[in-house]
């Protein structure tokens, strides 16, 4: 066994554990065991953990960007942040472990901590938070939106997306998947209408 395909070994079997038993089930020894090595062994891939975890969050984070680059392809301002709006719909429904780690578990483990104001997130956004806020300078630069710090407009956004995506993942809306996106849909042009110029 290579070293590489016993560290995709031991990121899947992380992977299956957490989808299984969430983060509070997530040790090193059952990591070992799913993987059929030794705790010890896991050490020389990943430094403990956090690590792992850490490991992780970063192919969630690639999974999500390989979601919303093809939104560039839209020829204007909205068009772009219209196919953005729906990649991201698109990577919470089809990847939804992905989408929980990224958004509803970092925290859990102050791996990610959230910044103290969104002058700190300006300093170093993640890049998937930056991909969101430069859809949303488009449109205010060509006077699709109306004039605002883009930062502030993305996050009014992105936490009324995450907000109704939260709430259907736990079963609060009662919809099926076609009839969520539908809701998420309305509900975001309606959001959209306070901004737009």
């Amino acid at each position: 066994m290579t070293p590489d395909s016993v560290r995709d070994r031991i990121l899947g079997a992380t992977r299956e554990l957490c989808s299984e038993q969430g983060f509070a089930g997530l040790t090193m020894r059952r990591v070992a065991e799913r993987v059929g090595v030794t705790a010890p062994a896991i050490y020389r891939h990943f430094a403990g953990k956090a690590d792992l975890i850490r490991a992780m969050m970063d192919e969630a984070r690639e999974l999500f960007m390989s979601y919303l680059v093809p939104a560039l392809k839209g020829s204007t301002a909205r068009e772009r942040f219209d196919l953005a709006g729906q990649r991201y719909l698109a990577f919470a429904l089809e990847q939804p472990r992905a989408y929980e780690m990224l958004f509803m578990s970092a925290n859990q483990f102050g791996l990610f901590g959230a910044p103290s104001s969104v002058n700190e997130w300006r300093g170093a956004p993640p890049a998937t938070f930056q991909f969101c806020v430069d859809r949303v300078a488009d449109c205010v630069r060509d006077g699709t939106f109306k004039p605002g710090d883009p930062n502030l407009i993305a996050l009014g956004i992105a936490g009324m997306s995450h907000g109704m995506i939260a709430l259907w993942m736990a079963g609060r809306f009662g919809t099926d998947e076609d009839q969520f996106r539908a809701l998420f849909h309305v509900a975001l042009n309606a959001h959209l209408e306070g901004i737009a110029a």
